[in-house]
C-alpha cells in the first residue's frame, strides 16, 4: 500500500501550489488562518472527498503514488464543499484544536 498521507502532507506544506488553482490555494491560506487552522485538515479531507473517484481508479490499478505525486485538481472549489467543511468542524473542533495546537508547539 501507499501511504496516502505522505502526499497530504506534502502538498500542504506546499499550501498545495501547483496541486489547486492560485484562487484556491489563497483561499485555502485565508481559510486556515482567518477561520482556524483545524481548517488545514477540513480542506484536505474535503478535496480528498472530491478526488475519491480517481484515488479509488488509481488504487486499483496500482498507479495511485505516481497519480497522487503529479496530479493537479484545477476542478476543486473550496466553496462547494464549504457545507461538508463546516460539518466536519462541528464534529471535530474541540478534537482537532489541541492536537494541531500541539503539533506547533513541537
Amino acid at each position: 500500500g501507499f501511504p496516502l498521507s505522505q502526499v497530504i502532507v506534502r502538498w500542504a506544506a506546499q499550501c498545495f501550489w501547483n496541486v489547486l488553482t492560485w484562487q484556491e490555494v489563497r483561499k485555502y491560506v485565508l481559510l486556515c488562518v482567518g477561520v482556524g487552522p483545524d481548517y488545514c485538515v477540513y480542506i484536505c479531507v474535503a478535496l480528498l472527498r472530491h478526488m475519491e473517484k480517481e484515488i479509488k481508479k488509481h488504487a486499483r490499478e496500482q498507479t495511485l503514488a505516481s497519480w497522487m505525486l503529479t496530479t493537479s485538481c484545477w476542478d476543486f472549489k473550496s466553496s462547494h464543499h464549504m457545507t461538508y467543511m463546516r460539518d466536519l468542524e462541528t464534529k471535530y473542533h474541540k478534537s482537532m484544536l489541541p492536537r494541531i495546537s500541539a503539533l506547533v508547539a513541537k
